[in-house]
């Protein structure tokens, strides 16, 4: 039976202005399969990392299932409020009964544990309502030091360099959550609208 999880985080729209509405899907390990569910059909979306335009997904009580062979499958339930924002969702797939775990299926990567990451980018996200930049970008840069391959937490670390006008280290920060996640269209809007302002010798 698929595990339920909802994992939902909120970007400011202070950031992001009026882009148009996804939802930012990845996993670990990435490359599983996601689908959305309504009326107990299924639609393939893609594979993780994944942004998925909230149009594409049917049903009021958005329902995604996150599969990938010899793991367990996640069930993840988005409430209809986020439909009106942009949403991140990470799910961290456990090895199935066949025994194959997470280290081993990963060539020996550490066990993340989905609870903390959750924890962790949740505390950014309210650092940055708050506009306490210094304490998200902290919290951010222990994020991507501990996980240095998560996309969301270098898409963080920008927000936070972002907020406070210091545009090149944004830069930096969202080419790297570009290096894991290069079809995140609102962290590439992001970098064009930074980039449109630097003259190229400051690059």
């Amino acid at each position: 039976m698929a595990r339920i999880r909802l994992i939902i985080i909120f970007i400011p729209i202070l950031i992001y202005g009026c882009s148009s509405m996804t939802v930012q899907v990845d996993s670990q390990p990435q490359g599983a399969e996601v689908y959305s569910q309504a009326d107990k059909r299924l639609k393939k979306l893609g594979e993780t990392p994944l942004n998925i335009p909230v149009s594409q997904i049917e049903g009021s009580n958005v329902h995604l299932v996150i599969k990938k062979t010899g793991f367990e499958p996640y069930s993840v339930i988005l409430e209809k409020r986020t439909l009106s924002t942009h949403a991140q969702i990470f799910a961290q797939l456990d090895g199935n009964e066949g025994g194959r775990g997470i280290a081993s299926a990963n060539g020996g990567i550490e066990n993340v544990k989905i609870e903390k990451v959750s924890r962790m980018v949740a505390s950014i996200q309210s650092n940055l309502y708050k506009r306490n930049y210094d304490s998200a970008q902290s919290l951010a840069q222990n994020l991507v030091s501990e996980y240095p391959s998560f996309a969301v937490g270098w898409s963080l670390l920008g927000n936070a360099y972002y907020l406070q006008q210091r545009h090149q280290d944004a830069l930096a920060a969202y080419y790297k959550a570009l290096e894991f996640d290069p079809d995140n269209i609102e962290v590439q809007n992001l970098v064009n609208k930074i980039e449109s302002g630097i003259p190229r010798s400051d690059r």
